[in-house]
């Protein structure tokens, strides 16, 4: 049997049917069946996100990349999910979430600080303001005149004197 044969053997196994109510020349191909939804919207189930897991990744810095990758969902299912869990977006939720990281590193810093000499003095140069003085002395026998330096001190001398005329 070719396929056209098959076709054709396919096409007679489906008989028009009248349908009741209907003028006998009005002829209805019959339907296929609906599945039965039970009256409930069908959905993916819901992704459930560990609450105190999603805390502590805040808490060390990761990126959303990072914390959808640990969490397995995208970056839409989070950010929804911060909205429903903590009414803010994922950005704010983030900050938010981020500060009690940064206040355990700086208190581990201190702590540091008290052992490391070179850990007290980064501290100092962060929040303090102290800064590294570094002072350069030079020898006057110590410097080689060149062509160059000559000549510099030379225009400097002569724009010197015509600066005070």
């Amino acid at each position: 049997m070719t396929i056209k044969e098959a076709r054709k053997n396919n096409r007679k196994d489906r008989q028009p049917v009248l349908k009741k109510g209907y003028a006998e020349n009005s002829i209805q191909t019959p339907k296929r069946k609906r599945r039965a939804f039970n009256g409930k919207k069908q959905e993916r189930p819901r992704k459930e996100i560990d609450q105190k897991l999603f805390e502590n990744l805040c808490s060390i810095q990761c990126t959303e990349a990072e914390i959808c990758s640990v969490l397995e969902c995208c970056e839409d299912t989070l950010n929804k999910w911060c909205k429903k869990t903590y009414k803010m977006t994922f950005s704010d939720t983030y900050k938010n979430k981020s500060k009690r990281g940064k206040a355990s590193l700086r208190r581990t810093q201190f702590k540091l600080a008290e052992k490391s000499a070179a850990m007290a003095i980064f501290l100092g140069k962060q929040y303090l303001g102290q800064k590294d003085q570094v002072e350069t002395t030079i020898a006057e026998g110590a410097v080689q005149d060149d062509g160059l330096s000559a000549s510099l001190r030379e225009l400097a001398r002569s724009l010197k004197s015509d600066g005070d005329q």
